[in-house]
């Protein structure tokens, strides 16, 4: 059985594709730190205190390029995330 899980953009509220959402929460852990929401302190990663290390990117964009699989219908995922 193949479960497809939609999603809301955050930008216009339209739905997203499988691998549109998982993108979008990526994105939103890895941009979020660690302890800053309130009701969910161990929600985020953190990525922004590495970034302070590496400070000098490319047009100054750091992004991060995740692959995996969904398990649900083996659909290879090669995704590159946004996080500056």
């Amino acid at each position: 059985m193949t479960v497809n899980y939609t999603g809301m953009s955050r930008v216009n509220g339209r739905s997203l594709t499988d691998s549109q959402h998982i993108s979008q929460s990526m994105g939103d852990i890895l941009r979020t730190p660690v302890g800053s929401r309130v009701m969910r302190r161990e929600y985020g990663s953190l990525l922004s205190t590495l970034s302070k290390i590496t400070t000098e990117q490319s047009e100054g964009r750091m992004t991060v390029n995740v692959t995996g699989q969904l398990v649900s219908t083996g659909e290879t995922l090669s995704l590159t995330i946004p996080v500056s």
